[in-house]
């Protein structure tokens, strides 16, 4: 499901919502279906970084394209990884 994109701006804004974090305890089987959901857009948890993230993508990129090639990364999921960092190259 295609969730769309977060609007750019280079305005700073207070983004108001509630956050609940959560976390599931138990050990991950290999069986049976997996849901999930993705949500893009920006975190309301935690400061600020102080590093552009374009100073940290090459690197990054990097290694998720290691980890691509040497099957670290569930099949399903690489079409999702590789759109990620090509929606984040987009954003410069």
């Amino acid at each position: 499901m295609d969730t769309g994109q977060v609007p750019r701006s280079d305005r700073e804004r207070t983004i108001e919502s509630k956050q609940q974090p959560v976390m599931v305890r138990g050990a991950r089987g290999e069986e049976g279906q997996e849901v999930y959901i993705e949500m893009r857009g920006p975190s309301g948890l935690g400061a600020r970084s102080k590093t552009p993230y374009q100073n940290v993508l090459p690197k990054y990129k990097r290694t998720a394209e290691q980890a691509l090639n040497k099957g670290r990364i569930p099949k399903e999921h690489q079409n999702r990884v590789r759109e990620y960092f090509k929606s984040l190259e987009g954003g410069r």
